[in-house]
């Protein structure tokens, strides 16, 4: 057989492997798509249970205070105060704490001030009673994530409302 009469089979046979190819690139792509499906199913569990977020793809506070407007967003932070105010000075550092219904975050313990921070309101039920500095003054310096809706101001920052979700490091 010469090369010129093997030329339909190699056609054939590159035609072949081409298709599977891109049949295993349908798969891999599949594979993923029901991977991410999953970890949304994952994700629906209510406030504080053990469920898994996807804490990877979460940003700073420097990086949420840039995404004004976004929903559903996780972000991440330590929690260095609560009983916010308006003004340059509305936020305690340290306990006793007074207001369960918000708290402060921040990319570090260390805040330079009030600005650095992610006001953050703690609507009522599992998020509110998990997170409050009233009751659980020890979560101060906690790092956590938090998934919620970003606004331009609460208590003059930018903020985090509706927080939904949320996990801590444990130490």
């Amino acid at each position: 057989m010469t090369f010129s009469q093997r030329t339909p089979y190699l056609r054939g046979v590159l035609f072949l492997i081409v298709r599977m190819k891109q049949l295993c690139f349908l798969c891999l792509l599949l594979a993923a798509l029901s991977c991410d499906w999953l970890k949304e199913e994952e994700r629906a569990g209510a406030a504080g249970e053990a469920f898994a977020f996807d804490t990877t793809a979460a940003c700073s506070v420097a990086r949420a205070r840039l995404r004004i407007g976004e929903k559903k967003v996780c972000v991440r932070g330590y929690i260095v105060g609560g009983d916010l105010k308006q003004g340059p000075d509305g936020i305690r550092l340290e306990a006793p704490f007074t207001a369960a219904t918000n708290l402060a975050l921040a990319d570090s313990t260390d805040i330079p001030g009030k600005q650095a921070c992610l006001s953050v309101q703690l609507p009522a039920g599992a998020v509110r009673e998990a997170l409050n500095l009233v009751d659980h003054p020890e979560r101060l310096g906690t790092k956590v994530w938090l998934r919620g809706d970003l606004v331009s101001a609460y208590f003059g920052l930018t903020g985090l409302k509706n927080v939904t979700d949320f996990a801590w490091e444990m130490p």
